[in-house]
């Protein structure tokens, strides 16, 4: 689709995202592409920081790539 500019901005990206449903489908292939484009200094990206409120993420696992469409953390570890 598209590379997006990344945003830095901490009060942007604090905001709490929606849940992301099919028509969001162009925002997550905007944010693979992003990721891609940005390999050398990115390992993975949100879709708020290509200026989408949505939970979409876009990781990297060695050297394969990774989405992961509405993520839920189901378990946390326990510090010692």
């Amino acid at each position: 689709m598209a590379v997006k500019k990344i945003i830095y901005d901490q009060v942007f990206l604090s905001q709490k995202s929606t849940l992301a449903n099919k028509e969001d489908l162009n925002t997550a292939l905007d944010l693979c592409d992003t990721l891609l484009a940005n390999r050398s200094k990115a390992a993975g990206l949100a879709a708020n920081m290509i200026g989408q409120s949505k939970r979409i993420i876009a990781f990297y696992i060695g050297s394969l790539p990774f989405m992961m469409i509405n993520p839920k953390i189901v378990r946390r570890a326990v510090s010692i």
